[in-house]
Order: C-alpha cells, then structure tokens, then sequence
C-alpha cells in the first residue's frame, strides 16, 4: 500500500477528520506546519515523500509505527529489520509485556479518549 492511503486509514481507522489531526499535531508541538491541506495532499498522493519530521508527527499523532512511515514514505529499505518504535511504545514502556490483542484495545481506549478530549474541547470553544 502507498503512503497516502495507508495515512487515510490511520485516521479513519482512529476516527479522526483532517482539522481533528491537525489540531493534534499543534496540541503535541509535533509539527505545527501539519494543516489539513497538506494532510489531504498526503492523502490523495499529490506529496509522495514528506519529511521525516511530518512522519515523526503523523506516528505521534496516530500512535503509529515511525519507522514503518519510513519504510512506507522510502527513506528506509523495506528489508531493514528495524525495530518498531512509536512515540507510545517510549512513553508505555510495559507495552512490550502486552499481548497484540491488549495492545490494540489499549489502543482503541486511548482513541476514544482522544476523540472525546477534542469534542469537549470544540464545544469549549463554541461556548465562547
């Protein structure tokens, strides 16, 4: 699968719009130059090879593999053995004891409780 496409199933998967990662990346400091422009230009293909900055930002936000970003984007050969590093694997660092099932419905929580963090937040806003 091509970068675009995988990029747009993260967030899908994860329940996220454009301005929803957008707004993530700020929150984080990641990459405050991540705007949904550039997200949909990723997406649809137009931009093949973003930075490995944009990357590092995209795993912090979707709590995705970096360094198979990387591999995907083509700054690593796909038959390195690498491996996986993402910004919640540092962060958890008993993650590792946990079966790939845990792991994803860790994940799953962890998303739910990031989209709810940005509702909350929007309706914040709006109240304003």
């Amino acid at each position: 699968m091509s970068l675009g496409p995988y990029l747009r199933d993260l967030r899908n998967t994860r329940g996220l719009s454009l301005r929803d990662v957008e707004t993530l990346a700020k929150e984080k400091q990641v990459a405050a130059e991540l705007s949904s422009g550039y997200l949909s230009m990723l997406e649809r293909g137009d931009v093949t090879k973003p930075s490995p900055r944009i990357l590092f930002a995209l795993a912090s936000v979707y709590g995705e593999d970096y360094i198979k970003l990387m591999k995907i984007a083509g700054y690593i050969p796909e038959n390195t053995n690498l491996e996986p590093h993402t910004p919640a694997q540092v962060a958890f660092k008993g993650a590792s004891q946990l079966t790939k099932e845990q792991r994803i419905r860790v994940q799953h929580i962890i998303d739910l409780e990031i989209r709810d963090s940005l509702r909350s937040k929007k309706k914040r806003e709006d109240k304003t």
